[in-house]
């Protein structure tokens, strides 16, 4: 990515949160353990991340270079943080559901639970008037052969009425902004679900549906010439061969980080991870379907939050048809997980298997869908820990909320 003081706009106390959620999430958020984080944001600026200053003298960082330059430093030996804080902070996460062992569970060893799980969105509304009527949106997981039994309950955070409309994969707000241009809706969601999507059994897809998961454009997804000639270069007679082919290439030959959208070609957002050789799970799971797509194998971006207690964040990963198997996940969790493809015992966790996600977003067929608040072309997005939960705000690089999650898994029971 390239660097610029107009990123540069986060205060170091928001980015340590960050690092805190980043490398010692399982600790919680005190005293010690910020002032590591704190350690590891210096030494990222010894190593060369820039910063500039606010008026009242406080350092201003850019939360994509920071966990970038720290990426970059433990790939090649400068610095620890990465392999013995984030690293080993994604392996605690997963191992909630699979053992301290990290053992390759198979997803049919996945019962069925039921999760309640709390969902707070914020919205600054300050760039309407009041009483302008807008649109606001909160995903829900929608109904599947493996979720089931969706249920939610809203309840408002701010003085204002408004109406919802509940649909398969979202709750429609429709509201007149209020005096005070902010508002919080708070929802509580309860689903039954495997968390893994795929057909047991599964043989052919329809013609209808093949064609539609074989677009050669579809959002971040573009099969251009530059990925076909690529990716036909991995091509075998088993689906599943190609598709594990052209896994082993994005773990070995990129690096996930964090991106900054602005500076990515709208009509070539593969393009420029090829040429890169930098993403983040969004942009790794669609390159991955532009690659499949261009092989001939039906494949699908998907998203959702993961049901991890401690940590229940945005995720994206991608499924791709295999003929007698289904929908098969890739899911580039797998890229930290075995420290950039390097440790065998986590390099496939999460290739051909899931464990539990709430899934609220299937491309281009189910999908949340635009709101009256909108992402400027350059924005920020900064998590940290919060109560029961993690807080995920999205935010203009001169600080303005966009919107605000704050999200917690409540409990997971035999349903």
């Amino acid at each position: 990515m390239h660097a610029a003081n107009r990123y540069r706009t986060v205060p170091e106390s928001k980015v340590i949160d960050f690092l805190v959620l980043a490398g010692w999430a399982h600790a919680g958020a005190n005293e010690d353990v910020s002032k590591h984080a704190g350690n590891a944001l210096q030494r990222s600026v010894e190593l060369g991340v820039k910063y500039q200053l606010s008026k009242a003298g406080e350092r201003l960082f850019d939360p994509v270079e920071v966990i970038n330059q720290l990426k970059w430093s433990g790939r090649n030996g400068f610095d620890r943080f990465w392999i013995d804080h984030f690293v080993e902070t994604e392996r605690s996460r997963v191992s909630q559901f699979a053992g301290q062992d990290a053992g390759m569970f198979g997803p049919d060893a996945l019962r069925f639970l039921r999760f309640e799980v709390s969902l707070i969105r914020s919205f600054d509304l300050s760039v309407f008037a009041p009483g302008t009527k807008v649109l606001l949106r909160l995903p829900l997981p929608y109904a599947s052969n493996l979720t089931r039994d969706v249920q939610a309950v809203v309840y408002e955070a701010a003085s204002c009425s408004f109406a919802v409309t509940k649909h398969a994969e979202r709750l429609d707000i429709r509201l007149e902004v209020p005096r005070q241009q902010s508002i919080e809706i708070a929802t509580r969601i309860s689903f039954t679900t495997r968390g893994v999507e795929g057909l047991p059994a599964a043989g052919r897809l329809d013609t209808k549906q093949s064609e539609i998961y074989l677009r050669e454009k579809e959002g971040l997804i573009h099969v251009s010439p530059a990925i076909s000639a690529r990716a036909r270069s991995f091509v075998t007679r088993d689906d599943w061969k190609t598709a594990s082919a052209l896994w082993n290439f994005l773990l070995a030959e990129f690096t996930c980080g964090m991106i900054h959208y602005d500076q990515i070609p709208a009509q070539a957002p593969g393009d420029w991870v090829l040429d890169s050789s930098w993403y983040d799970c969004q942009l790794g799971a669609a390159l991955f379907v532009s690659m499949c797509r261009s092989c001939g194998i039906p494949s699908r971006l998907l998203s959702g939050y993961l049901l991890y207690q401690f940590t229940p964040t945005f995720h994206y990963w991608a499924e791709a048809w295999i003929e007698g198997r289904g929908w098969v996940p890739f899911d580039f969790l797998c890229w930290d997980l075995s420290q950039g493809g390097q440790e065998n015992r986590w390099r496939d966790y999460f290739r051909g298997q899931l464990d539990y996600r709430m899934l609220t977003q299937c491309m281009p067929l189910i999908f949340t869908g635009p709101m009256s608040t909108k992402f400027s072309p350059a924005w920020h997005m900064i998590a940290s820990l919060a109560e029961d939960g993690v807080e995920i705000c999205f935010q203009e690089l001169g600080g303005r909320l966009i919107y605000r999650d704050r999200v917690a898994v409540l409990g997971s029971r035999e349903p």
